[in-house]
């Protein structure tokens, strides 16, 4: 960051550094790219390990927790 730059805005405020491009989004889109996608599905195997290893430590049935380990 430039911090030798400076301005001020119409409010008065003085701003410090450089400004921002007009070329980038102001505002991101709606739609959901590859990187939220996988984000989002990693999570989510993430959560279900979770949950399953939990389920498994709590079961008191040793037939069962068996079963389910071997599934």
């Amino acid at each position: 960051m430039n911090t030798e730059q400076t301005m001020t805005s119409k409010a008065g405020v003085l701003k410090i550094g450089k400004t921002v491009s007009n070329e980038l989004p102001q505002v991101k889109d709606a739609s959901i790219n590859v990187r939220d996608r996988l984000n989002d599905v990693l999570l989510t195997e993430k959560h279900n390990l979770v949950s399953y290893q939990t389920g498994i430590n709590e079961m008191i049935d040793d037939n069962l927790r068996q079963i389910v380990i071997n599934n």
